[in-house]
């Protein structure tokens, strides 16, 4: 958890909070258009993925080494899980890594020229959403009890 002073007032914000973020991040992702070629929808489905694995590791780590450790490294995320929150497939880590080039250098937040000659290319170097939306759905499903006291 971590804290955060706001005035005289205080309020811890972990694990819970995290997930939470991530499913406002998904329900966005599922609500908008996505028939152009844009960052948005990848940007969406990775920041809601890294919400998810991090609130598992606010389970027994701070935020602040939390934030330290992984950054915006999903896959460096994915790794470190317990091994009973490691739910993908081989494939669905290939997914994972590739998406993870862009998303780790905020390739999906700013217009990079790697993101330009995808858009170009018609994102044939970047996964399809469909895999990534199915990679973001497994992790969500096994993170039912995650926030069940030890």
């Amino acid at each position: 958890m971590i804290d955060i002073h706001i005035g005289v007032g205080h309020s811890r914000v972990g694990g819970v909070t995290f997930k939470v973020w991530g499913e406002q991040f998904f329900s966005a992702y599922k609500t908008m258009d996505k028939r152009l070629n844009s960052p948005v929808p990848y940007f969406l489905l990775c920041r809601s993925l890294e919400l998810f694995l991090k609130a598992i590791h606010l389970r027994e780590k701070s935020h602040r080494k939390v934030r330290s450790e992984y950054g915006h490294d999903l896959v460096g995320s994915y790794n470190n899980l317990p091994e009973s929150y490691k739910c993908l497939s081989d494939d669905q880590f290939a997914v994972l890594v590739r998406c993870n080039e862009f998303y780790s250098k905020k390739g999906f937040e700013y217009l990079t020229p790697e993101f330009l000659v995808e858009t170009y290319s018609g994102f044939y170097n970047i996964p399809e959403l469909t895999k990534l939306e199915q990679i973001v759905e497994k992790v969500l499903v096994t993170m039912p009890n995650v926030f069940v006291s030890k």
